[in-house]
């Protein structure tokens, strides 16, 4: 950031499909589906079969390209601290509650570290992170090179331990609420 005058942003939550790789080719090519355009098969997500070329027999059945998400909240105050402007959320085709849930707690890590310029709240953030869905996180290539603990090679479904019961529609204090 010292030795450019443009503006920084890092990819810091959300699933690594298009930013890895360019994986989300492969939905376009095989279903004409354009990730890009929000049709996006998520070829990534699925088992596919090793097979030797010679012998023509299976080798192994993997999720080989089932990339984790990426979780950043924890590097809040280095991000902060290199000048980077602003930080990427993935939230195309999430729901409400993950896009709530995932700004609300990147936003209150940001400014509580603005305030205190303290990190102490982060752990609590990251532990809210996991309570909607996700294929469990990792830092992705924010630390390190993405190598093998990126790919979830034995995926069988998403975590969550919240479940989206309703959406608020009216509230008066002390009165009522009315949910739908």
């Amino acid at each position: 950031k010292k030795h450019l005058d443009i503006e920084l942003e890092v990819f810091v939550h959300g699933a690594q499909c298009a930013s890895y790789s360019g994986k989300c080719v492969i939905s376009n090519y095989t279903s004409g589906r354009d990730s890009n355009r929000g049709g996006c098969l998520q070829s990534c997500r699925h088992k596919y079969d090793i097979i030797n070329p010679e012998t023509k027999q299976l080798e192994a059945s993997t999720y080989i390209m089932n990339a984790k998400d990426q979780m950043g909240i924890h590097l809040i105050p280095q991000l902060i601290e290199s000048g980077i402007d602003s930080l990427k959320i993935e939230g195309r085709m999430k729901s409400n509650i993950y896009l709530a849930n995932t700004v609300s707690n990147y936003r209150t890590a940001i400014d509580d570290y603005l305030q205190t310029n303290s990190s102490k709240t982060i752990p609590s953030k990251e532990t809210e992170l996991k309570k909607v869905s996700n294929r469990s996180f990792e830092s992705g290539g924010l630390e390190t090179r993405p190598l093998g603990p990126t790919i979830q090679y034995k995926f069988s479904h998403s975590q969550k331990f919240i479940e989206f019961i309703g959406t608020v529609k009216e509230a008066k204090p002390n009165k009522y609420i009315i949910c739908e």
